[in-house]
């Protein structure tokens, strides 16, 4: 898979899946904390058949992107917004091969945790270069805006003493998925987190808890930067998520609005049995909640 340089020593690793044609609109996919582009796999073929491209990428130190030392600290979501910029401008300049060349704006982003809150800074910052936006279980800020607890430092500091991910993956798919999943399914999301290094992890989280992690302000402002519509999906069982983000979706649609499509709404689909990756937890719940939204922007 190819490797997009970026500042400080920084690579990006993509994937670009072919749909029917190399002219096919491109869906771009963000992925949570401690996981890789592999955690869409199944999906993929989903949209292939409905008619997409789809563009992945790895988080910083997360799957084969590469963060080094000096750059774990100064993670946060705007600067990884503009990685995403430079892989679109890559992607759409004469540099790049043409099988590979796609056209802005792209049709759709989806991301899930933080992929949905790169989502919402990529298109705030780089306007009318997303025509659709689906959120899936995301936070709305940092702990510290949020008055809550901040566990991603102290997990980080775990991982660091422990000299490995082990215990970290191993709390986190306990924490996602308990016993929810087959121990096929546990184990196949176990080889995708083991991908990510303890570099990797601490820069992510140091965007998770820095400052300017907070979206909820940036929600009203959608209406001015994505072209089309704005889907949100949420797995029931993902703590006070569906409340947070259905509030989320209320803050999109008041900037719609306000920007004249009066009686706009933001769908927000509530799917069951599932927690913070409905991807894995309830994949046809999640295929059936998305894949028809996107099939009607192809």
């Amino acid at each position: 898979m190819p490797l997009l340089d970026l500042s400080g020593g920084r690579q990006l690793n993509y994937e670009l899946t072919p749909g029917p044609s190399t002219t096919s609109p491109v869906i771009i996919l963000a992925n949570p904390l401690t996981t890789s582009l592999r955690l869409w796999d199944d999906y993929v073929p989903h949209l292939t058949k409905a008619g997409y491209r789809v563009l992945r990428f790895d988080q910083p130190g997360h799957g084969n992107s590469i963060c080094p030392d000096e750059s774990v600290t100064t993670v946060t979501f705007p600067g990884m917004a503009k990685d995403v910029h430079m892989l679109l401008s890559y992607l759409t300049g004469d540099s790049c091969p043409a099988a590979d060349q796609i056209s802005l704006p792209v049709a759709a982003w989806m991301g899930i945790s933080m992929g949905a809150a790169m989502g919402i800074f990529y298109t705030i910052a780089y306007p009318n270069t997303v025509k659709n936006l689906v959120l899936s279980d995301t936070i709305s800020c940092s702990p510290e805006r949020a008055g809550v607890p901040d566990l991603f430092t102290s997990r980080v500091a775990d991982a660091k003493k422990d000299g490995n991910m082990g215990k970290t993956v191993e709390g986190t798919l306990e924490r996602w998925y308990g016993n929810r999943i087959s121990e096929d399914e546990k184990e196949k999301q176990r080889k995708v987190m083991s991908t990510t290094s303890i570099n990797g992890y601490e820069a992510c989280c140091a965007a998770l808890v820095h400052h300017s992690f907070h979206v909820r302000p940036l929600a009203p402002m959608l209406a001015k930067s994505v072209v089309e519509d704005v889907l949100v999906v949420v797995g029931e069982l993902d703590a006070n998520l569906p409340e947070s983000m259905t509030e989320l979706a209320k803050c999109i649609e008041q900037g719609f609005r306000r920007a004249g499509r009066q009686g706009y709404t933001v769908p927000v689909k509530i799917l069951p049995e599932c927690g913070h990756v409905p991807v894995v937890d309830n994949f046809d719940a999640f295929v059936n909640a998305t894949v028809p939204f996107l099939s009607s922007k192809v």
